[in-house]
């Protein structure tokens, strides 16, 4: 054997061997394609809206703050031409006031395009819509009344403003009596129920419904005989017993929540 072969060295055992490196792709078409961004950002206003309310969310799209870049780039154009107060600093107190009331009228206003339709079961579709939209607004009601559910059913909105709050209750409070005035507003027209002081085909059919409804509400609340007080009466009224019997099942729904809830406020102002 010849010293040459004496010093070469051992060959490597073959679990010691370099290992060949993992193949790269092809091409960049076998890797996975990147997420597209939501040009709406739905996700991200729906996220805002449950952890710091609706009246901010709606605040924040309006100044171009919130949502996907087709969103932003929407409210960025409207912004020239929206009234200053709506995006202003005072521009969350605008909603908190307005808001409400401009969605209740639209319903009421939708309601009586619909009743002059003259299509019955367009009627008693689109009335069914609001109906069931303010008996969820009563469940709410009830179950933020009751102790028991209160605890379970408010920790969605324990990060929300008081302003929010102010407003979502105001709201909660408002579709109800939209759904009591719609259907009202559709037995009458239909002549199932008769009325005085409005025709059943009047134009404001549902808004005159509205107001009664309102009127009766303001009514119920002691001490402060709101409508005496301001010399208010009611343009429509129920002539018979079922058009009262409509009316006090609707007092009947607010009565307790109102009383629970006011409670409620009062001792979160004043304390025991």
């Amino acid at each position: 054997m010849s010293e040459s072969d004496l010093g070469a060295p051992a060959p490597a055992p073959d679990d010691e061997a370099p290992q060949p490196a993992a193949a790269e792709p092809a091409d960049d078409a076998a890797r996975p394609p990147p997420a597209a961004e939501d040009p709406f950002g739905f996700a991200d206003i729906l996220q805002h809206a449950r952890e710091d309310g609706p009246v901010d969310t709606v605040y924040r799209l309006a100044r171009s703050e919130l949502g996907g870049p087709f969103v932003r780039e929407a409210f960025a154009r409207l912004n020239p031409v929206l009234p200053r107060g709506v995006t202003g600093p005072w521009g969350v107190w605008f909603y908190i006031v307005c808001l409400g009331p401009l969605l209740a009228a639209t319903f009421l206003f939708g309601t009586d395009l619909l009743l002059t339709t003259g299509i019955v079961w367009l009627e008693v579709l689109g009335v069914a819509a609001l109906v069931a939209g303010g008996a969820a607004a009563a469940f709410v009601l009830y179950v933020l009344a009751i102790r028991r559910t209160r605890e379970r059913w408010a920790k969605p909105v324990r990060g929300w403003s008081k302003k929010d709050l102010a407003w979502w209750g105001s709201v909660t409070f408002l579709a109800p009596t939209v759904a009591f005035a719609a259907f009202a507003a559709l037995i009458v027209h239909q002549h199932i129920v008769p009325v005085s002081g409005v025709k059943t085909n009047a134009p404001n059919l549902a808004f005159a419904t509205f107001e009664t409804f309102t009127w009766n509400l303001a009514d119920t609340i002691p001490l402060l005989m709101i409508p005496e007080t301001l010399h208010w009466n009611a343009r429509l009224q129920f002539t018979t017993t079922g058009g009262g019997a409509l009316v006090l099942f609707y007092k009947l729904i607010f009565i307790y929540p109102l009383a629970q809830l006011a409670a409620l406020a009062t001792k979160s102002l004043f304390g025991e």
